[in-house]
Formats: C-alpha cells, structure tokens, sequence
C-alpha cells in the first residue's frame, strides 16, 4: 500500500512538473522584450492554426523573423519525442505552417543587447 500512495504522490507530482513546463515567467523582461515575447507566441499559435490561409502564415513567418537575430536557433520539446529538437527559426516556422500544432508554447528566450531574439524553446502538446 505504502508503494502505491508513493507512486500516486509521484505521478501527481510529475504532472504539475510537466504542466508548469508551457509557461513563461515575463517577470525577467523588459517591457519591450514582454511584448516580443507575447508576439512571438501570438505568432506561433497562428501558423500552427488550422485555418490559416499560407499566404497569412508566410506574412507571420516574415513578420517573426524580423523579431530574430540572424543564427537563432529554436529547441523544441514534445510529449512525443524522446529528445528536444534544434531547427534554425525559419526551418521551424515553415515546418510549423506545413504540421499544424496549434498548443506550442514559448516556454523560454534569450535575447542580445539589441532585444533580437537569440534563442527560443517550445514546447509542444
């Protein structure tokens, strides 16, 4: 009995740890990178969507990149892979826009003195 109680308390557990993954803390950020933050986000979740035409996908896929330093590379988690993937911003967008996964969320940045983008992580689910 007492296995199972641990077991039940460490899969609860796992889970708040797992659900806390998809979020963000604006707390650390400048006013001005919180708004790239939330138009990055605004931004991914159009591209995933269904019912986005390509041609919007590919203005948002434009107006994303311009929020980017050049080499930025974007690491992607999921319920689904065994390991996070790395793909370049525009590789990842235009993949984004062909697969339709409508819940990524950003769940961390980096940026460079000039508020460019030089990292992101999603997670997807």
């Amino acid at each position: 009995m007492k296995k199972l109680n641990f077991l039940v308390f460490f899969l609860i557990c796992s889970s708040f740890v797992v659900y806390g993954q998809d979020q963000i803390d604006l707390s650390n950020y400048n006013e001005s990178q919180k708004e790239i933050i939330e138009q990055l986000q605004q931004n991914i979740k159009k591209i995933g969507n269904k019912t986005t035409e390509y041609k919007d996908a590919n203005a948002l896929i434009e107006e994303t990149n311009k929020l980017c330093s050049e080499n930025i590379i974007v690491e992607v988690d999921s319920e689904r892979m065994q390991k996070i993937q790395k793909y370049r911003m525009l590789t990842y967008l235009e993949k984004l826009k062909l697969l339709k996964y409508e819940n990524t969320e950003v769940i961390g940045v980096s940026f460079d003195n000039k508020d460019m983008l030089t990292s992101v992580k999603l997670y997807q689910h």
